[in-house]
Parts: structure tokens; sequence; C-alpha cells
């Protein structure tokens, strides 16, 4: 992944590799909604905005290859056996640098 750092705006989630960009990202969708607000005030929306880091995210893991072989079960080569997939695997929350 890489970036640790993400904005939340109204409409967006952007991830990003500095604190920084995610401030200025936030910023500047807080002055974007400044300018609607001196129009037709404060929309709910605002309050929607935010930067952080990111501590973890959905991960791919435990994965295993899958028998794609027609008239094969698992007794036949030890594999799953599952015709549409290539693979079986599962996710965990795990720090955004743990899978490099």
């Amino acid at each position: 992944m890489g970036h640790r750092w993400f904005c939340r705006t109204d409409e967006d989630f952007e991830t990003f590799a500095t604190e920084g960009e995610a401030i200025a990202c936030a910023d500047r969708a807080l002055a974007a909604m400044r300018e609607v607000a001196c129009l037709d005030g404060w929309l709910e929306e605002t309050s929607k905005i935010c930067w952080g880091e990111i501590r973890a995210v959905a991960t791919e893991c435990d994965v295993e290859e899958t028998c794609r072989e027609q008239g094969c079960d698992s007794s036949n080569c030890g594999k799953m056996h599952f015709p549409q997939f290539d693979h079986t695997c599962d996710y965990q929350l795990m720090a955004p640098d743990a899978g490099e």
C-alpha cells in the first residue's frame, strides 16, 4: 500500500504518502465548504471532513490454491475443489506495510 495517511471529504476517501498531503486535502475540502456556507449556510457533510493515519487495512492472507478440475474432489489431489476460483483466502486487519 505505501500510503499511511488519509483524507476523507464529503465525497471521497484518498490516501497519501505524507501527513502534510492529507492535511492539505482536508484543508481544501473545508475551504470549499466554507465558500458554500457563505451563500447557503454550512452543509451537514462538513463534519465528515477528516484526516488521519491509517493504522490497519484489510489484507489478503491464508491464500490456498484450489483445484479446478472437473470430477476432482479433495480426496483426489488434497486441494479444496472450487471450479469457479483459482484460490481461496481470508482477510485480516494488518498494518499498511505488513504485507510488503
